[in-house]
Formats: structure tokens, sequence, C-alpha cells
């Protein structure tokens, strides 16, 4: 049997460790003088900008092509809403049982790291849950004249859980009455949405309108989107309630003295700020969001349209969660089956090579033998997944797609010998994370990170990115 068929147990990391070294790429080289020099069948691996392990692994079949950057004012809004993004991770959230108006010791970190004063953190409210709550505060942003709404992202077990029930759910009940109008008139398709955001989004409208920001703010809006039963109980709730005078001064800083409101978030947190902000524009047309790093099966191809007018989407290099979805991660496990089945090694063995970046992408054109030698044992599994896969429902093979406008930041080549990483943003369709597909690398997850977000998007503006190479 070959080396490269999946045979017997899978070692484990540390005896992966002990025995990987160069011996196992010069042997892998001299099988391959046997089998003959490993080519890319055309149509069965993609360029790529990261390695040919990328390319075999990878689920897309065109890199991301380059875009115009966006406008100087985009990032700078950016940056500033990072800050809300970040705080909203801050522990301190989690120190108002209950939720309610802040106290200024207990989350001067939120007040600190959005960059407010302190009497600008408004509302806090820490409750979270499996499909459910999700903690996030409300606070003004004097800079750009905005009242922001900032979700938290996952961050507990609970939002793990959440984020995992990725399956696109029907969601028309979602939109204003005119587009649901439309829809049953034939005029509309039907709209897909992240059923796990779905969820937690529909728990937290009832939330804010059970607190009364809601009926502030846009009143009247509440009472499309639930039965009387549910609005007698949350109206009549007093378990919670929003300060009226803080209520009022929302309500008259929106509809008197045109301030905008925005939703913000990282990740889970920024799909939700994506669903509240297109709710909220019932009422109020300005109301804008920002997502950080936004799930890519959040929405259909139409639904992802009507955001691109009020949502900016951002997207740190190779993030994996803003190209995931149940077609991208069914596409991924086909492209990595297909990769193993090709290598001369053992399974694991490769992928520690890789991801320790103890092989070079000259190595791998050796490890890899040419599609036409893969060991039978290994291309009959394959074909069963395959089989698999083709009986599965046709949610899990909806085309879906990040929010709004997307802005990629992409790392730089620098001359050589310098070691300082720096950023461009480009504008990119939503669809050309969706074509793209899920790239493997080292940073597929560390660049998930909201820290490495707000430095990036730092970086992005300075003068000197623009006379680099996109990495």
């Amino acid at each position: 049997m070959h080396a490269g068929s999946f045979e017997g147990p899978i070692k484990s990391i540390a005896e992966c460790n002990a025995e990987s070294s160069v011996d196992d790429v010069q042997g892998a080289r001299q099988q391959a003088d046997e089998d003959g020099a490993m080519t890319m069948e055309e149509g069965r691996c993609r360029p790529c900008t990261c390695t040919e392990w990328s390319k075999a692994a990878s689920a897309a079949v065109a890199p991301t092509e380059r875009g115009e950057s966006p406008p100087q004012q985009v990032l700078d809004h950016a940056k500033r809403m990072a800050g809300f993004a970040l705080a909203a991770y801050h522990p301190e959230i989690k120190s108002s049982p209950g939720g309610g108006h802040p106290s200024t010791p207990k989350h001067m970190g939120i007040i600190q790291a959005a960059g407010i004063s302190k009497e600008d953190l408004l509302y806090v409210s820490p409750r979270d849950a499996v499909l459910g709550n999700l903690p996030y505060f409300i606070a003004l942003d004097r800079e750009h004249e905005a009242v922001v709404i900032a979700f938290r992202g996952t961050y507990s077990v609970a939002d793990v859980f959440t984020d995992a029930v990725a399956l696109p759910q029907r969601a028309d009940v979602w939109l204003s009455p005119s587009l649901r109008q439309e829809q049953t008139s034939g005029e509309r398709d039907a709209v897909y949405v992240h059923s796990g955001v779905l969820s937690v989004a529909q728990t937290l409208w009832t939330d804010m309108v059970e607190i009364g920001l809601v009926q502030a703010v846009a009143p009247g809006i509440e009472r499309t989107h639930m039965d009387a039963e549910e609005l007698g109980r949350v109206t009549n709730s007093t378990k919670r309630s929003f300060d009226r005078t803080i209520a009022s001064s929302i309500k008259d800083k929106i509809h008197l003295h045109g301030w905008q409101l925005v939703t913000t978030g990282h990740s889970l947190g920024a799909g939700v700020a994506v669903l509240i902000a297109l709710r909220f524009r019932e009422s109020i047309p300005g109301a804008e969001c920002w997502a950080f790093s936004p799930p890519g099966g959040l929405c259909s191809p139409n639904l992802a349209s009507m955001t691109a007018s009020f949502c900016h989407s951002l997207v740190l290099g190779k993030d994996i969660v803003p190209r995931a979805s149940a077609k991208s991660l069914n596409a991924l496990l086909d492209a990595l089956i297909l990769t193993l089945g090709r290598s001369r090694l053992s399974t694991l063995r490769v992928i520690y090579l890789y991801l320790s970046g103890r092989v070079s992408t000259t190595d791998l054109q050796q490890i890899l033998r040419p599609e036409k030698n893969i060991p039978d044992e290994a291309w009959s599994f394959l074909q069963r997944f395959r089989s698999s896969s083709a009986k599965l429902p046709d949610t899990m093979s909806r085309t879906m797609l990040p929010p709004g406008k997307v802005v990629l930041l992409r790392r730089l080549k620098h001359a050589e010998g310098s070691t300082a990483t720096s950023w461009e943003a480009v504008n990119i369709q939503s669809g050309g994370l969706a074509h793209e597909g899920i790239v493997v690398s080292k940073r597929m997850f560390s660049d998930h990170s909201m820290d490495r977000m707000r430095d990036a998007l730092h970086l992005a503006a300075r003068p000197e990115a623009q006379n680099a190479v996109a990495a």
C-alpha cells in the first residue's frame, strides 16, 4: 500500500514531530521520480496566491481579483468602528447582571476600548445563550454623530454552538412589509440567512423591544414583526427598562439632529449587526452597519445585494470565517480528501510539515502524486464521499455570501530584508470570496482576530502601503 493511502491509525502530532524530517521529503522525491513528475491538471487545481498545497486543498477555482482601493473616509470610519467592535469583547460587558445603565467604574475598559467618554456609554446587556442572547452595548459616537449598537462576536461555548448552526434558513419575515409584498406577488425571490445568526438576531430584537429602545427610536416598527401575544408580553414587562431620558435623547439625536444609527460587530456579532440594521432601516433609512469578519454563509445572494446600500464588510487576509459556508466547507472536505489521496506521505505528517513551515512549495510538488496514481482505496473513499454529498438537502448546496460591500485587507510584500507587515485595502465583490473558497493557510484562523483586524486597518491607510506588492 502506498504511503499516501488511508492506512492504519492516524499518528499523534508528537509522533509526527519526532519522525518528520527532510528524509520524508527526500523519500517523497525518490517516489516522485518513479511515478513521474506531478502535473496540475487543468480544472482540477486552481491558481492561488498561497502554495501548491493550498491549490489542491482549496475549494476555489480562481483567485480574488484586485479591485480599487476604498475611499479614505471609508477606512477612517472603519478604524473608528473597529474600536466599538473590539470593546464588545471586553470582559466588563459581563459585569451588569440582567443588563441596564452602565456603572462607570465597572465599565472603564469598554469606554477606553471604544474611545468614548464615560457619559457616552448608555446601556450594557451581558446576557449570553445558545441560539439566543448575545452581549451588546449602546453608546454615542460623537465624532461621527452616531448612536452605535455593538454586538460581541464568538467568545463563549454558547457562541460556538450558535456558529455551528450554519444551515441556510428562509428569512422572508425579516424583510420589511413592502419587500415581503414583492415576494408574495412573485417579484422577488425568497431570502435565506445563516440559521444560528438569525435565531440570535430575533432574540436580540425582542430584547430591544422589551427595554423600550425600538419603540423610542423607531415607533411602530415592532408591531410589524411580532404577533399580538408576544408584543403584549414584552411591552408589559417590568423586568428591565431603558432609561426614558436616555431613550428620548437617542430619539432626538436621530430624528431631530440627523444622527445616524449604526450597528457593528465582529464574526457572529457582525452577522447579527447586519440583520438588526436591516430591520431598523424600515423606520430609519440612514441606519448603517460595519461588519468585521462576518460569516461567509450569512445570506443568500439576493439579500447580500440588498445590504450593499448600507453595510460595509471587512475581511482580513486568509480569514476562514468570511469564506466559510455549508457549501464551501463541503467543497473543502472534497478537496482535502483528494489532496490527501495524492500524498506520498501519511496524512497527518503532510499536514504537520506544511503547517510547521518545514516544507516548501517545491517539496509539495514532489509529495503530491498525479491524480491518475491515487491508490484505489483513497479513490473509493472519495467517490463514497461525493455520493453522500449528492444526497444532502438543497440547503447544504445553496450559495451563501458575506453581506454588503466587501473590503479585503491584504498583506504586502516588501523589499528583501524587511520584516515589517503592511496591508492594503481593496474593494471586492462578496461573490469573490465564495468563488475563491476556503484557503488553506497557516493564517486562516489567526487572521480572524479582531485585534489583528484593527491593527491592519491602521496600517492599510499608510502611504508606503501603496508602494508594495500584495502577498
